[in-house]
């Protein structure tokens, strides 16, 4: 529990004051000085019988022999598997007053402290010594110090004469106990969703695994897959976003190691060429075109249908693409479809196709140049934006006039048809 300080309040502290001069005279400000001074409860691991009775002890390894004047402890633990009787001071000459212990909750609050003006210079000081009853069920109960938000403690003149206080301190310092009650064994089941599988200890259901025994864990992604995490009961594994991790068994865990494909999209650079549009760069060679991802020789399968404008120089880009092999048309209102074969779409790379010239002349975008579109010609014919008979489709040039240079491109493609013809009707 990664939390701040609060002094003196409901909730679960750890104080630990060094080198405090309990004195009128005000004392520097003190912290805990990271690397010197740990909190502890005094067994990383404690094992006991089922309605057995044993101790904790809360430790202040001091390495460096600092003045210790005064220490608070607030723990929680699990009341399912052992009670607190009781909590008495060890090291410390005075006693605050008796310890408050929640066995409902499971919370144990207690501060002994030295008399005034006197401090212990020990490299270790049990603190406190928490009197335990376990209970029938096996299982497995950790031992916290747990840290609340708030302000730096302070010592207050009325209880000491000074104005001094101890500030925060290292937090990863304190550490934690686990009370193993009987010998409690667990199962462990394990599956995978995705292109992927533990391999490590496998999927199924395994076990039985000793209490606080720690079972290796390796997902293995398939081709193209990536591990994404591990979900379920995942509160005692190592790393949830690791595929190689551990998981300490302290119940029965359900556990599912996901995988998701790896998708690195393909970009499609397009070059177009006009002709009758002046020389590019040249606003009239932006043109919105339909391109079109067919399957490689097979124009009745489209893979993938989307929109792109040229730019000014008859360049346009598609991103987002799934690799492959297509054939790949284009078409706009006025030309003739064409179509690249066999275009191979790599992932994570840009390929460039080149569409060569548009041939112009589909005024009824048929995809074929013919009747309808010679009727729709001379209708046009000589007309510019806002007469009668205007046909913007028949403005082949892109110059608002529909005249001779549109004749020339209409004549050059008459009777031909598209690429991809049959498909853009």
């Amino acid at each position: 529990m990664a939390k701040f300080w609060k002094f003196l309040s409901g909730s679960i502290v750890v104080v630990v004051c060094l080198g405090l001069t309990l004195v009128p005279a005000a004392p520097p400000q003190v912290a805990l000085a990271s690397g010197n001074v740990t909190v502890s409860i005094d067994l990383a691991t404690t094992s006991v019988s089922p309605n057995g009775s044993f101790t904790i002890d809360t430790v202040i390894n001091n390495p460096n022999g600092m003045e210790v004047a005064i220490a608070m402890i607030e723990l929680d633990f699990d009341p399912s598997y052992f009670t607190v009787d009781s909590v008495t001071k060890i090291d410390f000459p005075e006693d605050m007053g008796a310890a408050a212990i929640d066995n409902v909750n499971g919370t144990i609050s207690y501060q002994p402290k030295t008399a005034l003006g006197t401090s212990i210079n020990l490299t270790t000081i049990i603190s406190a010594r928490i009197n335990c009853t376990a209970k029938s069920l096996e299982g497995v109960s950790t031992v916290n110090w747990v840290y609340e938000m708030g302000p730096p403690p302070r010592w207050t003149t009325v209880e000491y004469g000074a104005t001094d206080y101890l500030e925060g301190g290292d937090m990863s310092l304190m550490h934690n106990g686990t009370v193993i009650v009987g010998t409690p064994t667990y199962n462990l089941t394990i599956s995978s969703t995705g292109g992927g599988n533990v391999t490590m200890p496998g999927e199924g259901t395994f076990g039985p695994y000793n209490a606080t025994e720690v079972v290796a864990l390796v997902a293995t992604p398939d081709t193209n897959y990536s591990f994404v995490n591990w979900t379920g009961d995942t509160g005692k594994i190592g790393d949830v976003n690791s595929a190689t991790t551990n998981i300490t068994m302290n119940g029965n865990y359900t556990i599912m190691a996901n995988f998701a494909e790896i998708v690195t999209a393909a970009i499609l650079e397009g070059h177009v060429t006009f002709t009758g549009r002046g020389t590019a760069p040249d606003s009239r060679w932006i043109e919105p075109f339909n391109v079109t991802l067919f399957e490689a020789g097979n124009f009745s399968n489209v893979l993938w249908t989307g929109n792109a404008t040229t730019n000014s120089t008859g360049v346009f880009n598609i991103t987002g693409l799934d690799p492959g092999t297509y054939d790949i048309g284009i078409k706009n209102l006025t030309c003739l479809s064409e179509v690249n074969t066999s275009v191979m779409l790599t992932a994570g790379n840009t390929t460039v196709v080149d569409f060569g010239t548009t041939r112009e002349g589909d005024i009824d975008n048929s995809d074929w140049v013919y009747l309808g579109d010679l009727s729709a010609f001379c209708t046009a014919w000589d007309t510019k934006p806002g007469d009668g008979g205007w046909n913007a489709n028949a403005d082949l040039d892109r110059n608002d006039w529909v005249y001779l240079g549109d004749l020339s491109l209409f004549c050059c493609n008459w009777d031909q048809k598209g690429d991809a013809y049959g498909y853009f009707v």
